[in-house]
């Protein structure tokens, strides 16, 4: 009984620092607010003090809630992996794997990653979520998903985290074959400055880093002629004209591997960050294969982990702390 109690309480404690609230919380699990409130007290009464202060318009975590948030949502994470292992087993349902995918992918190669990797796994479901960072990380924190591949975090917010890096994301400058600066061995701040641009609006991390290079080098933003923030169209104007643009390299590949697009040669620190796996709980043997399947397709198509890039991301929180929860894998 205290084992349960226990496992009630976390999971009430759980919501209610996800919703700020306990009314706000109750609401979100279908049951009455006193109700809820008993559970937090008999909680707090095991683990002996409370794990909230108390604000006018609802709750904040205390410093021991802090600590217990990221173990509190593993926990819970694991209860929706045994709930749903005990569901498929009762109905001689196919194991089942819930994946999220970020647009930070290579599509061909996330594609043929998955259909290898089902080869080897034919008695396996997968389920695709396709979002932005921030939503499949809320679905990954409430255990809806069990792994998500997009951007590897760092800082306060890895707490609690099982990440690997897959491959780094990096902007290059591109134009049509037919562009004269295609055929530059190395094109100067000059070039691009002479030159006419199609970009994503402003906002996006492409258009930020491109103006970053102009604004550090006292130079004026570049001409632009159109801007668009659809990828597939970008690439298909660029392809068709004089006009320069700047691409995250995995929107370009297919189009690079074929000719119909080139790489503009020039001296940018253009790195952006590490892509990879998140979890919430330890890999499984599954998931620990799906994650090998994907760096062996991503390294063979070329995208892999820089060595000069592997310092960009800590294995540990800055203040060298091992034990804050989180790790980050290359």
């Amino acid at each position: 009984m205290h084992g349960e109690v226990v496992l009630k309480g976390l999971l009430a404690f759980v919501a209610i620092a996800e919703h700020g609230s306990i009314n706000r919380a109750a609401q979100a699990m279908n049951i009455s607010q006193p109700s809820l409130t008993r559970t937090l007290q008999q909680f707090e009464a095991i683990i002996g003090g409370p794990v909230f202060d108390r604000k006018a318009k609802g709750v904040a975590l205390n410093e021991l809630g802090k600590r217990l948030l990221a173990h509190a949502q593993t926990i819970r994470a694991e209860t929706v992996n045994v709930t749903r292992t005990i569901e498929a087993f009762r109905h001689e349902k196919r194991r089942q794997l819930h994946i999220g995918a970020v647009t930070a992918h290579p599509l061909v190669q996330f594609a043929e990653a998955v259909v290898e990797f089902m080869r080897e796994e034919p008695d396996l479901f997968i389920r695709i979520t396709h979002g932005s960072p921030e939503e499949l990380m809320e679905l990954l924190r409430q255990g809806t998903i069990e792994m998500v591949f997009g951007p590897v975090i760092t800082g306060p917010d890895a707490k609690g985290l099982v990440q690997d890096t897959i491959y780094h994301d990096v902007i290059n400058i591109y134009c049509g074959p037919d562009c004269a600066i295609a055929h530059v061995s190395q094109a100067s701040l000059d070039d691009l400055s002479a030159a006419h641009w199609i970009l994503p609006p402003v906002g996006t991390l492409a258009r930020s880093k491109l103006s970053e290079l102009f604004t550090e080098t006292g130079r004026p933003d570049p001409v632009l002629a159109i801007e668009v923030e659809n990828v597939p169209m970008r690439r298909s104007l660029v392809m068709r004209s004089q006009y320069l643009s700047v691409f995250h390299d995995h929107h370009v590949h297919q189009e690079v591997e074929s000719g119909r697009l080139k790489k503009v040669e020039f001296d940018w620190k253009r790195h952006v960050g590490p892509i990879g796996s998140l979890r919430i709980t330890p890999h499984t043997a599954t998931s620990l294969r799906l994650l090998q399947t994907f760096k062996a397709r991503y390294g063979a198509a070329g995208f892999d982990c820089p060595v000069g890039a592997q310092k960009l991301v800590a294995a540990h929180p800055a203040n060298g702390n091992a034990s804050a929860g989180y790790y980050v894998r290359h």
